[in-house]
């Protein structure tokens, strides 16, 4: 249901949280988020090009969503990522 209404507000242009960066990196760090949290990390840090500038995990890992399509270079969401369950 969450990522349902996260893809919706994303298409619409409604979703206005600002995303919280910092406690994101911790819940990924701790294993805490899952596939679509994941990608939403990773797009908000190539969209503000910290996975660059962060330790070397983070810009692998960016360059491997890209390279694997699930994000775009510019940091929005790939065309695979309509391919996560919805649950």
């Amino acid at each position: 249901m969450e990522h349902s209404l996260f893809r919706i507000q994303l298409i619409m242009g409604t979703y206005s949280h600002k995303y919280d960066v910092t406690n994101r990196i911790i819940d990924y760090e701790m294993g805490h988020l899952d596939d679509m949290g994941t990608l939403r990390l990773f797009s908000e840090l190539v969209k503000t090009g910290m996975a660059w500038t962060l330790q070397g995990h983070y810009g692998r890992t960016a360059q491997a969503l890209i390279n694997d399509g699930w994000l775009e270079a510019d940091g929005n969401f790939g065309i695979k990522v309509d391919t996560l369950p919805l649950n």
